[in-house]
């Protein structure tokens, strides 16, 4: 079972691996941090509660599906802790940040997800 952290903490890396391969002129495109840029946006327009929400989410879940529901709680009943709810905020807004502009794919959301 993939703790979300994990999961967080392994596109971070995958993006900031990507980052320099781009800089070393080795790729030409930054399609991880692409993805998630492109992704986060959606889900920070269409809000919580939006699928886009939900497909942003799922980038992070890694292999345990069940982690999903940490991730985009149940609408009829959102989650009481305040930091979850925070860190949740953080991911989508991290999103739109990669190692181009700052490297901020975990900020404020180590492990308060898992």
């Amino acid at each position: 079972m993939d703790k979300i952290s994990d999961v967080i903490m392994k596109k971070a890396l995958d993006i900031q691996k990507e980052w320099i391969s781009f800089q070393k002129k080795e790729i030409t495109a930054t399609e991880i941090a692409t993805e998630v840029a492109t992704k986060s946006q959606a889900a920070i327009m269409g809000g919580r509660e939006s699928t886009a929400w939900r497909t942003y989410m799922e980038l992070f879940v890694g292999n345990d599906p069940t982690n999903i529901d940490r991730l985009v709680p149940p609408k009829t009943a959102p989650d009481p802790d305040p930091d979850r709810e925070k860190a949740r905020v953080y991911l989508v807004r991290n999103g739109m940040c990669s190692e181009g502009t700052t490297p901020t794919t975990v900020h404020t959301v180590e492990q308060t997800l898992d």
